[in-house]
Parts: C-alpha cells; structure tokens; sequence
C-alpha cells in the first residue's frame, strides 16, 4: 500500500492481474483464476474516530477526489479489469456511495467504461436507510442503490428484498435488475462455474502443499519479504551482521516466536497453521549451522507493553550479548477493522523498553526491526538505535526475510512507501479529507502536501551499497500541454556488493495556475546493478503530471 497515487496504483493493477490471471481475449486462458474485488469505494478514511464508519460522511472536493482518492481505482478497474469493486460504507457529501449515481454509474461505467459488477460492503446497502437515514424505508434504499449501479447485496437481503415493490410502484425500471444480473452472471460465467470441470485449468488448483506450500511458491514469499525491507538507519555499517563475529545474540519482543502475525490483518485465528517462519524461526536457521547463541526475551508482555515487568530479563540478555535485536510496532489488536488509531507513536512503553536496552548496551549495536501495517512515529527510538530495518508484516517468510537482510544474506533496497511524522500533532484531524494544507487547520497530509518536517520522508531508504547519478537527460526541451516528457539517466554501483537501487523522478509546479501538490513521484524503476556495473534507466513524466 501507499500515500502515493502513482505507486498505489501500480500496486493495484499487479495485485488484481496476480489474482485473476485470466484474460477473456486469450482463447487458452479466458478463464479467470478469481475475481478480484476492488475496495473501498470510495474517500472511505474513517472507521471508528471521530464517529462510526456507517455514519461518517466524507467531505471531499472534486479535486482532492480525482487526485488522490479516484486513481487507484481507475488502474483496478481502467487496466487491470477487476471484476468487482465494492462501494463504501461511508458517505460522500452527504450521499451514501452504494447510493451515489454519479460515483457508480457516472464513473465506473460511463466515464471508464466498466462492464464489472458493484457489490456493498456488509449491509451497506440496507444502511442507505438504517444508518445514514438518506431514505426513509428500504424500498426507498432498494430503488437508490439499483439505480445508481449497485448490483448485489452483501450481508443480508433487507434491502434487495424490497425490489419486487419498487419495479411494481414504477420506480425501479425491470432494465435495471437485469442488467444487474447480467454483471453478476458475467464474471461466474468467466470464473467456468457453467463450464464441464474439465475444460476449466483452475479447478486443479487446491491447497495441498503441492500448490500453496510448494518450494516455488515459498522461494516466491521468500523473495516478497525481502524486497519489501526497507532499511532506514546504519551507523557505523553495524549491518549486515559478521556471524564469525558474534557469540550470543539477543533477540527482545513479543513478537519473536509470533507467525501469524506477520500475515498482516485478518490473519490471526484464521490463518494456516503450517508453512509460516516467525522472527525467532528465521534467526535460528540463519545461525543453524554455527555456534552462535540466540537469547530470546518478550521484554513487554504484548505489543501494548503497559507492562515494565518483562525490562530486567530482557536487559540482563541484551548486556551479556554481542548484539541486540529489538522487535517494535503493532499487531492485529491495536490496527484492524474495526480499530482506528488515535495517535500514531508506538504502543505502550516500547520506547522505554528500546531506552532501557540503549543503557544496557552501551558501546554494543542494538537493532531495530519494525513490525506493522500503518505508518508510525517511532519518536526518540531512530535515535538510540544504530541500525533500524522495517519489515512491516512481512508474509509467511517473513523470519527468512529479516534474517536476511540483518546477516548480509539479501542487500535491503525498500523504499519507504508512506511518510513518517514525527509525532501525531503533525496530522490533520481524521475527519478532514482535504489533503491540501491550511494555515491554523492542517500542515497538509502525505508527502505530496505535508509542510512540516517528517522523520522519514516518503521514497526514502538506504542499501549495505551506494550507487552514483549520471548523464541525465531530459526530452524534448519545449513540452506541448499534452506530451510525454522522456528522462534518461544513468546508475553505477560504485559500492562493495551487488544491489537493487530504485530510480525515483519527481515533479514539482511552483508556478501552477491552480492548487497542485508540492512534490509528486511520477515515475520509478527498481533496477539491479552487480558491484560496479551501470546501467541507463528511461523514465517518463506523463502529461497528467506536467499539464
């Protein structure tokens, strides 16, 4: 995920390719793997501070929507072919989105031309009159969501149920419900559920180890967990780890021995149970084969750490290792549906326990490594560590991936893909969808309008390599309203060992006609370069980004 519309959207249109796999115009593979459903739509920012999801209504302008809330969007539904988009249990302005014609059918259908189908969140659709009061009874709800292009229901049927009325009172035209079904029965028809078993490749996937736990398949989580670390901080290149080094290394937090929670939300208590490699798992295999000691301490007793009790243990580990390894962050208690955060600092007194281990070490390295979804203010924690890796919830290789990257094993080249705050009165109230900063109101949210100092800044992250800028050129020197821009430039790996570098263009306006971001990335390029080799990376600025 991203703060940024243009990596959000590149995001977007691989994961719902990787999901469907099929394309209805190859006459071997029509058949879509699944249908991938694009969510939430849309300026859905609220879920449960300052008021509930159900009631909340965005307040958004045309040109904060079509910047920022829309694009991600358009790549599911413009490129990728996502065969479904869910609308929001929110309002915009004051219209409940699973009732808003001009969002459903306006956009998704006449605008980019979507032939998919719009189911609503849970019940969303009853709640056009439950929760939002926007009508008065369901059939009221029923005849506003059909004919703004709602095509199914989700949860119950309180609202679909009284259809039958609203075809009969001559407010809901039979058309409607028919091309409704027609939406839905397209996408069954691609998935093969008409089709003979046999004549549909996707029905000999299952979940025997043969599929979901295969090597390929695990080499391939592997390879996630490690491209996505990002590393942000490396004083002294205490990273990566010399095993031949080390004695005893000390391995600090709840989260050591905890699978699960490196999947990420929706993970916990439904879950698999095989196949997962935890911190603790990761760092043993890595130290299998020497003669290393591997000290493990909660430290707090969960990720909330009100608790202290756990500190004397874990500093007692920490002074008597060579090295300490402190996990930090959040889980599925603290960020999840159902679960805004009011402030974004680290939970508890993570920052005490990453204090207390400072003292104990002293003149020893003492490492962080991040675990989370959501940005976070990680506080005076950047500054008593000397090297700080973010991992965010890695995947089911995720203990392989940490490994990795703190022994040398794979050279971390994540860019961080959101911007780090340095505390919580940095940010705008969480009702406000006005990215866009306001003198006395708000310092303006993401990268993009932010106009304060951030801890990290977006796009930022840092390699055990370095990597030199040169010959850069840009095409044409005169650019038309609507031309492309070409930028060339070229990398060289002038650093000890192979690595990926990313390749980053931004655009600033300072003369623009109208409200525009301060900064924007408008296009990027993740290359690998062995120890000193070069390569020309081509890059191109659209005219969306410089008209």
């Amino acid at each position: 995920f991203s703060e940024d519309p243009l990596l959000m959207s590149r995001l977007t249109y691989m994961f719902v390719t990787g999901i469907q796999k099929g394309n209805e115009d190859d006459e071997e593979t029509p058949f879509l793997l699944a249908g991938a459903c694009c969510k939430h739509f849309a300026a859905y920012d609220v879920d449960s501070i300052p008021v509930l999801r159900y009631n909340f209504s965005a307040e958004v302008d045309v040109r904060n929507m079509w910047e920022t809330y829309l694009p991600a969007f358009k790549a599911c539904v413009v490129e990728a072919h996502g065969s479904h988009v869910m609308c929001s249990y929110n309002a915009i302005n004051g219209i409940p989105t699973c009732g808003t014609p001009d969002l459903l059918n306006g956009i998704l259908r006449d605008q980019w031309n979507w032939d998919g189908f719009v189911i609503s969140d849970l019940d969303a659709w009853a709640q056009i009159y439950e929760t939002h009061l926007y009508c008065p009874d369901y059939e009221c709800a029923a005849r506003v969501g059909i004919n703004a292009g709602m095509d199914q229901e989700d949860g119950g049927t309180r609202a679909i149920d009284r259809l039958p009325h609203a075809v009969e009172h001559g407010t809901v035209q039979p058309q409607a419900i028919d091309n409704a079904f027609r939406r839905l029965f397209r996408i069954r028809m691609r998935l093969g559920m008409f089709d003979p078993p046999t004549m549909v490749p996707h029905n000999y996937v299952t979940n025997s180890s043969r599929v979901v736990l295969s090597q390929e398949h695990q080499q391939l989580a592997r390879k996630a967990a490690q491209e996505a670390m990002c590393l942000y901080k490396n004083d002294g290149n205490i990273l990566p780890l010399d095993r031949a080094s080390l004695h005893t290394i000390a391995l600090i937090g709840p989260q050591a021995s905890d699978g699960l929670l490196l999947l990420g939300n929706y993970a916990w208590g439904t879950g698999p149970d095989v196949g997962i490699v935890s911190i603790q798992d990761g760092m043993e295999a890595a130290l299998k084969q020497t003669q290393i000691q591997l000290l493990i301490e909660p430290g707090c007793l969960d990720i909330a750490c009100t608790s202290t009790e756990g500190f004397v243990n874990a500093t007692t580990a920490a002074q008597s290792a060579d090295v300490t390894v402190v996990l930090l962050g959040l889980d599925q208690n603290v960020e999840a549906e159902g679960l805004d955060r009011e402030n974004i600092d680290l939970p508890g007194n993570q920052v005490a326990l990453v204090e207390a281990l400072r003292t104990a070490t002293a003149g020893k390295p003492l490492i962080a490594v991040l675990i989370h979804g959501g940005t976070l203010a990680v506080g005076d924690v950047l500054a008593h560590v000397d090297a700080m890796v973010d991992a965010w919830y890695p995947g089911m290789m995720g203990g392989h991936g940490v490994a990795d990257v703190l022994f040398g094993e794979y050279n971390p080249a994540g860019r961080v893909p959101v911007t780090y705050y340095q505390a919580t009165s940095q940010l705008p109230a969480m009702e406000r969808m006005d990215l866009y900063a306001k003198e006395g109101v708000s310092l303006g949210i993401t990268y993009r309008f932010f106009t304060g100092q951030p801890q990290l800044a977006f796009g930022f992250g840092l390699s055990y390599t370095t990597f030199a800028y040169s010959d850069l050129k840009v095409t044409p020197q005169n650019v038309e309203p609507c031309e492309t821009i070409h930028v060339t430039v070229t990398v060289t790996n002038t650093g000890g060992r192979a690595g990926d570098e990313v390749v980053q263009v931004y655009v600033k306006q300072p003369d623009a006609s109208v409200p525009a971001p301060r900064v924007r990335l408008v296009d990027f390029a993740r290359i690998h370069l062995a120890q000193g080799a070069s390569q020309t990376v081509s890059l191109s600025i659209a005219p969306d980004f410089h008209s």
